[in-house]
């Protein structure tokens, strides 16, 4: 009679169950320690031309902070962007 490889006693199940408790684990204190949910964004926008204007529009209760496009004349219309304002352009 022959005798049969031993097999290993980690199973895929096993593997997912204990890679997602790990997971969990890791990412438990940056979720503590996360910023309040009211503050606002910060965001940058890339190609902000034609469009773009339209997205910059959707960004109204969030802080911008950059925005970019390839043809710079098109870059005037932002400072009169409403609320804080854009710190830097390219």
């Amino acid at each position: 009679m022959k005798k049969q490889p031993k097999t290993s006693s980690l199973n895929r199940r096993t593997f997912i169950r204990g890679a997602a408790v790990t997971s969990a684990v890791a990412g438990f204190p940056a979720i503590t320690h996360s910023k309040s949910p009211n503050g606002k964004l910060a965001v940058g926008l890339i190609g902000v031309g034609g469009r773009g204007r339209g997205h910059v529009a959707g960004c109204r209760n969030e802080q911008v902070v950059s925005l970019c496009d390839v043809n710079q004349k098109g870059l005037g219309w932002s400072t009169a962007f409403p609320g804080e304002g854009c710190s830097d352009l390219y």
